[in-house]
């Protein structure tokens, strides 16, 4: 084993000569047991001696010499106590069950294994370490005995349950039965594990640190207890380990327990405590590797902590501190981090809200990228937003929702944007800002743009809307229609009754008499025929040809011409002027202009009296157009129901 690159940190005090000579000693060691120091230099204080052991037999021994009083209190503690069944074995010690006669109760006594003799010293530490802890999570001490050959024996309250790790390793275990506990498998071991915080808070009240916590060294009885136990390596607060005993579980180890000149700190438990966590949340101790040798290489290097998909967030952010490589960034304490985990379970509802949301987002994500998809995209991105609304009205400071939030506005003003909704893009941009988020992706500036182009698009559209003023249009339109009926009318009899012929001069007077009536028209309706251009231009083509009418007819006069060629040119202005409307804001004036365009071909041929032709084309077209006219209003009517 040999340190990693570069220059160590200055706070650094890890020996690697003795860390090589660690990992050489134990090479063979599994990275998931506990490494026990020797005992000639487990700490300068051994506890106390066993000739205290107390007598529970309840029989004198008063007479005897001392050599005597101590072989007699052997065999008294012995014959009350009756040695069942193994019940367990760990690293150093083996526990069986036993009957105290006297009581009339079964206990649990724990021994040192004969193959580990070296770990009596530890036995009577731990003996006197738990006696001195009167905690419900810590498993009752009844005494500290010795056996016939002198061994030391720890008589403690039998207790029944399964390891927290097995629970851990299968959600399905059969030891989850009798614990009736409700909800997912999760909050049931934050609830464990707060119980194990609690416990521990309690030993470092009492100037106690365990030092080998790890799911294998809880106990989790068929009643919801859970018991913290083998406190065989566990120390006083504020001793300075002899400098070889680097001791503890490999796989869950924190960074200063290879630093042998550190002093023991409770936040060395919380650190522990953290990798528990860990466990729960990724299913396998913090620090892997295949030899002991890697696994404390990686303990060095502290890499960043790795958490899969399915980890909440603010458990990870938990665990990142709780495992903070510098004591003094973690938790405070053992209470500090249960009131962390607490917070979490009080909160669950709004983080499972969150989580749920989240999951739609990144859906919502995807399938904003494809059109096909985009509509579904966008209700998965509402109900995302919902999620988080909803997640953040049961608990405001929810950090997951509050980045969700964040990151669903900013795909709800890009979706807007694409989509042209100004508005909702406008509201996202809005509400970012207020939670402070700062428009990165420039999402504003593409909008002000938008803005400035729809602008530009709704006035063109206002140039060219027909109902604007259209009551105004329409009724001055129709009263020149009424007026060029009856004044063709008027033509026809007049001419006919009379039997005269229409003069150019004539012609020249009703076309002054239009022109006069056509401008007085668009003069008393100027106030709404100016509102948008639309409506100047069908103006102005009336007014154009009314002047093509005067001027045709002029010339007539000037140039003398007959009167049916001026007739035609003046029915061949009145095409132009239909074609032109048609084609600018009325398709349905099409009709009228093919009318006027089949008189102008009549016209041309025809040979009887001018006036006939004359008022009879004006009166047919204007009768096409308002047929026409009324036609397109009502398909208008039904297609709007």
């Amino acid at each position: 084993m040999s340190p990693p690159a570069g220059d160590p940190p200055a706070e650094s005090t890890i020996d690697w000569g003795r860390l090589q000579e660690l990992t050489t000693q134990h090479a063979e060691h599994p990275v998931t047991e506990t490494i026990r120091p020797p005992p000639e230099t487990f700490f300068s204080t051994i506890g106390v001696e066993l000739s205290d052991s107390a007598d529970l037999t309840g029989d004198g021994v008063s007479g005897l010499s001392e050599p005597e009083q101590g072989e007699r209190r052997r065999e008294l503690a012995e014959d009350a106590l009756q040695i069942g069944a193994s019940i367990g074995e760990g690293g150093m010690g083996v526990v069986h069950l036993a009957r105290q006669h006297c009581l009339s109760r079964d206990v649990a006594i724990k021994r040192v294994r004969p193959d580990r003799r070296s770990g009596y010293a530890a036995l009577r530490r731990e003996g006197e370490i738990m006696g001195s802890l009167e905690h419900p999570g810590v498993i009752p001490v009844y005494a500290l005995l010795q056996d016939r050959r002198g061994h030391p024996v720890l008589v403690m309250k039998r207790v029944e349950g399964v390891p927290w790790s097995a629970l851990i390793a299968d959600p399905d275990h059969p030891g989850w039965t009798p614990l009736d506990l409700d909800g997912p498998r999760l909050r049931q071991h934050i609830e464990i594990l707060m119980k194990v915080c609690q416990s521990v808070h309690f030993a470092h009240t009492r100037g106690v640190v365990h030092r080998d916590l790890k799911p294998d060294n809880v106990m989790v009885g068929a009643h919801g207890e859970v018991y913290v136990l083998d406190w065989g390596i566990a120390t006083r607060l504020g001793e300075r380990p002899v400098p070889v005993a680097v001791c503890g579980t490999p796989s869950y180890m924190a960074p200063e327990m290879l630093r042998p000149e550190t002093p023991i700190s409770a936040t060395l438990d919380v650190y522990l405590l953290g990798a528990c966590l860990y466990d729960v949340l990724e299913g396998h101790p913090p620090h892997q590797g295949g030899s002991l040798a890697e696994v404390l290489q990686r303990i060095v290097q502290d890499e960043p902590l790795a958490f899969g998909p399915q980890t909440p967030a603010p458990l990870a952010d938990i665990c990142r501190r709780a495992m903070a490589s510098e004591p003094s960034q973690r938790h405070a304490s053992a209470q500090e981090l249960r009131r962390a985990l607490q917070r979490y379970l009080h909160h669950l509802g709004a983080i499972a809200l969150a989580d749920a949301a989240g999951r739609r987002l990144e859906e919502a994500a995807g399938m904003l990228e494809s059109v096909e998809r985009r509509r579904r995209g966008g209700e998965l991105l509402a109900e995302a937003r919902f999620g988080f609304a909803q997640a953040l009205k049961a608990w405001p400071g929810c950090e997951s929702a509050l980045k969700g939030e964040r990151r669903a506005l900013r795909l709800t003003a890009r979706a807007a944007l694409e989509s042209r909704d100004l508005e909702g893009c406008a509201a996202a941009l809005t509400r970012l800002a207020a939670l402070g988020e700062a428009d990165t992706e420039g999402i504003g500036e593409q909008l002000e743009a938008a803005r400035r182009e729809a602008d530009r698009i709704r006035a063109l559209a206002q140039a060219r809307d027909l109902s604007v003023s259209s009551r105004q249009r329409q009724a001055t339109l129709g009263v020149a229609g009424v007026l060029g009926l009856l004044f063709s009318s008027f033509i026809i009899l007049y001419t006919e009754r009379n039997e005269v012929q229409l003069s150019r001069v004539d012609l020249l007077r009703f076309a002054v008499v239009t022109v006069a009536t056509i401008l007085a028209l668009v003069g008393l309706a100027r106030r709404w025929l100016v509102k948008n251009a639309i409506n100047r231009q069908i103006a102005g083509l009336v007014i154009l040809g009314g002047v093509g009418l005067l001027l045709n007819r002029l010339i007539g006069v000037v140039m003398e011409r007959a009167i049916m060629p001026i007739l035609v040119v003046d029915m061949m202005v009145f095409t132009i002027l239909a074609a032109a409307s048609a084609i600018t804001y009325a398709p349905w004036l099409v009709w009228t202009a093919l009318a006027l365009l089949v008189s102008t071909g009549v016209g041309m041929v025809w040979s009887g009296p001018p006036a006939i032709w004359f008022g009879g084309s004006v009166i047919t077209s204007i009768g096409i157009g308002v047929t026409s006219w009324w036609y397109q209003g009502s398909a208008a009517r039904r297609g709007s129901r």
